[in-house]
Order: structure tokens, then C-alpha cells, then sequence
């Protein structure tokens, strides 16, 4: 702020006095790909003994949602946004806090994990994350005039458009920069309630390990039970495939998950399962119709 050519700093962001806390629980922060389990996190460290300061970070601006009713924090947070950087916000992080976002910038998480406060970073299988994210935009967030093109549409239709107005190539990168840089977490153990990190401390893995069993199934945010806009099988569409293909997205995949969708794995694996299954029986009956003729011969 200047007045009368003299400059005075005004804080950016001013958190109540810290309540009575554990205070032997190391302050945390918890970074991750969209969709990658951020709120179930959150509940588990509540559960843990942790208090949420209710504020989302991202790297240089972070959304204020101490207030806000927990169903319509992702409706318009950009009105509740304050320029503020992500590792401004981590040194006043206190011990028994913290605090969530998806910070894409390796310098500030640098600095934060530098700093007095862990850092959990989480990524998810980049197919599930693009299923998840299409059921959050629908039912979450308020749309962009963009939006509603790939929402006035159904099926793969849908999908496809969805597909080519959603920064796709932005959250691969996201990911990739915590991969290649950091340690992480991957989703799909935390959903299974382990905790699989050689960097996080006995405390806050025994913490969110704990944390988790309560917290799995519980309402949150994002949560929708399990509903799901579009079809694993989606991804098996040509030219959805070639797309995917050219961004990178099915090459990280095969690198950290071995390959498609958590759902459509399960599928293949069953479907390999049942082919060997069929396999083995039609082997069979042809040993014994062959055996049958054999007996019959004068």
C-alpha cells in the first residue's frame, strides 16, 4: 500500500490464534494431482489429531475457504482467491496444522520441503484422475462458457469433448514434476488405507495410516460414491487412445501403474482369467472327446 509516497506492508493473510493441539504432530502440507485423494487425506488427518486451516494453495495464490460450507468450496473459489506464495503460507503452518493444494511450481515445493513442515505428495493413475475429474466438473464446479459444449452432450461424445477442453497435458506435467522430483504417495494405496513413503515420518505415517481407516468411505467434498460420469471402456475408443498416446499419457502410465485404468485392469485381468479359464476347458473336452472316439474304435 502507498499513501503519500510511502509504502507500508499490509499482511496478505492472517490466521486466528493456534488452538490447543498436539503439539508434538509435525505441521503438514499436502500437495497433489487433482482428484488424487486431497479431502480423504484430510479427513484422515483430522482423525489423526490434526486441525485444517481451510485454506487451498496453489503456488503463488491460495483459495480461502475457512467459512465456506464444505459442499460449495469448488463451486467458484477463484472469488475467495489471495495472491499469497505456497511456501509464504507453509512457514506459518504451526505443529497439530495444515493445510492442502496442488502446487505445480518445483521451486516452491523445494522451499516448503526445505522448510519445518512435511510434505506429502500424492499423483493417481492419469486415466482414473481423467474419469474422476469429468464427474467433479460436472457435479462440483461452476461451468465455463466452454464448458457447456461438452456438457450439453452424452457418452463418448461427451467424453471426447471433454477430453480436448480439459488441460489434459497440464496435469500429466503436474505429475511428472512430482515423480521425477519428489517423493509420493500414489492413490490407489492410500484408497486401500496403506501408507507406502520412505521420506514421511514414523509419526505422520502412523498418524495417517490410523487416520485412514476412519476416514475411507466418509463423506467429503469431492466424494461422490463411486459416481462416475464416463466408462472405463472409453478408453479403449481409437482415436481416444491415439490421442492420449500422443500426449504421453498411456507411456507414464505403463511407467508407474503398468498401464490403464484401475477399473480397466481389474477388467483385462478378469477377461484374461476368463479366457485361460476357456482355454483350458475347451483343451479339456477335446482331450475327452478324443479319448471318447479312441474307446468307440472297433
Amino acid at each position: 500500500m502507498c499513501i503519500r509516497d510511502r509504502h507500508y506492508l499490509e499482511p496478505a493473510l492472517q490466521l486466528g490464534p493456534q488452538q490447543t493441539l498436539i503439539n508434538d504432530l509435525p505441521a503438514v502440507l499436502v500437495n497433489t494431482l487433482a482428484k488424487s485423494g486431497t479431502y480423504l487425506i484430510a479427513e484422515a488427518l483430522v482423525a489423526a489429531g490434526y486441525r485444517s486451516l481451510d485454506l487451498h494453495l496453489s503456488s503463488d495464490f491460495l483459495h480461502d475457504n475457512r467459512g465456506v460450507d464444505m459442499n460449495n468450496i469448488h463451486w467458484n473459489p477463484s472469488e475467495r482467491a489471495v495472491t499469497c506464495s505456497a511456501s509464504a503460507v507453509a512457514s506459518i503452518v504451526g505443529p497439530g496444522e495444515f493445510v492442502v493444494g496442488h502446487i505445480d511450481s518445483i521451486e516452491e515445493l523445494r522451499k516448503i520441503d526445505r522448510s519445518h513442515v512435511e510434505l506429502i505428495n500424492v499423483v493417481r493413475n492419469p486415466f482414473d484422475q481423467i474419469l474422476s475429474m469429468l464427474t467433479f466438473k460436472v457435479h462440483k464446479t461452476k461451468p465455463k462458457p466452454s464448458d457447456l459444449i461438452w456438457r450439453s452432450m452424452d457418452g463418448l461424445d461427451q467424453f471426447k469433448a471433454f477430453l480436448l477442453a480439459h488441460p489434459v497435458d497440464y496435469w500429466l506435467d503436474f505429475s511428472r514434476r512430482i515423480t521425477e522430483n519428489f517423493e509420493f504417495l500414489k492413490f490407489e494405496d492410500l484408497r486401500d488405507g496403506r501408507v507406502v513413503s520412505r521420506s514421511l515420518s514414523p509419526k505422520v505415517t502412523s498418524g495417517l495410516e490410523t487416520g485412514l481407516s476412519s476416514a475411507l468411505g466418509k463423506k467429503t467434498s469431492t466424494n461422490m460414491g463411486g459416481l462416475r460420469e464416463a466408462k472405463a471402456d472409453y478408453f479403449e475408443d481409437e482415436s481416444v487412445t491415439a490421442f492420449l498416446d500422443s500426449l504421453g499419457v498411456t507411456a507414464y502410465a505403463q511407467e508407474h501403474w503398468g498401464g490403464g485404468t484401475t477399473d480397466s485392469l481389474s477388467l483385462r485381468s478378469s477377461q484374461r482369467q476368463a479366457t485361460v479359464v476357456q482355454k483350458v476347458s475347451r483343451g479339456f473336452d477335446q482331450v475327452t472327446n478324443l479319448s471318447r472316439h479312441w474307446r468307440q474304435k472297433p
